[in-house]
């Protein structure tokens, strides 16, 4: 018998909006063949969410905690997104939402959880945190869709391999219809729950490229916590519930250079210079 799937549906799905930032506008990817075969980031946590619906905020947080080297608390950041979409009692969040808690409102270090009434509320929480979370606000984040000819898994790699040094990490969403204990995922399921995950890397299985996927099911679930995920499977969802990456640059920088057309790694210095002092 089957072992059932315990992952609770936390990730809705992400609506489309045109005015997403995309990467592939702002930097320069490199190409499938400057990839090596196996990458991988370090430094993640393999965490468990338990019975909670906060998969999104475990997404944001695992992402950020890559950037911040330190661990940090995702009931706090689910609250914050919760705030933003004023729907705190309605099952799941989307990607983008707890994307926009990491920029609006900032993370707060597992060191400093505390008890709260309504954990689902940024008003349950002690205001001090707040003033906390400022500390680790993400600038603005991009939305990592197919760029270059390439699909959406190679432009994830190509990303991930592009900000190794950054250890940016990519999250995206899947239906969760796979056993738990499954280490390769190469099927589209019948049917599941919405889930979000995040990628620290790709390893090659038999010749053929996977993207190293970080769980939040503990480390008894796939290989210690992390899954293997195909170029179908990722391909199939990121579509629906879209990819995404923080970055490091004010939101209206960003809608500046792609406006003008520079792209970072491009000379970009000089270029937005020469806009500026009309060189």
């Amino acid at each position: 018998m089957k072992k059932q799937n315990k992952i609770i549906e936390g990730l809705r799905e992400t609506p489309v909006d045109n005015r997403d930032f995309q990467v592939g506008a702002l930097f320069r990817l490199p190409s499938i063949a400057e990839l090596p075969d196996n990458f991988e980031l370090t430094g993640y946590r393999i965490k468990d969410q338990k019975d909670t619906d906060y998969c999104s905020a475990y997404m944001a947080t695992g992402m950020s905690e890559l950037q911040e080297d330190v661990e940090l608390w995702p009931d706090f950041n689910f609250a914050c997104s919760k705030e933003l979409t004023g729907d705190n009692e309605e099952w799941g969040q989307n990607l983008r939402d707890a994307l926009k808690a990491l920029t609006k409102y900032g993370s707060v270090p597992q060191s400093e959880a505390v008890e709260v009434k309504k954990p689902r509320y940024l008003s349950s929480y002690p205001e001090r945190l707040k003033d906390i979370a400022v500390k680790y606000k993400k600038q603005t984040f991009l939305n990592v869709k197919p760029t270059a000819g390439m699909d959406a898994f190679d432009t994830i790699r190509s990303t991930i391999w592009h900000f190794r040094n950054e250890k940016r990490a990519v999250g995206f969403g899947v239906v969760f219809g796979w056993n738990l204990d499954d280490k390769i995922i190469d099927t589209i399921p019948d049917s599941g729950f919405g889930h979000a995950l995040y990628t620290v890397g790709w390893k090659n299985i038999d010749d053929k490229p996977y993207l190293i996927v970080v769980q939040s099911a503990g480390n008894s679930a796939g290989d210690n916590g992390v899954h293997y995920f195909s170029r179908e499977v990722i391909n199939h969802y990121v579509a629906r519930y879209q990819a995404y990456m923080t970055v490091d640059m004010p939101r209206e920088d960003v809608e500046y250079m792609i406006e003008k057309g520079i792209k970072v790694g491009d000379n970009w210095i000089i270029q937005f210079l020469k806009l500026i002092f009309k060189l």
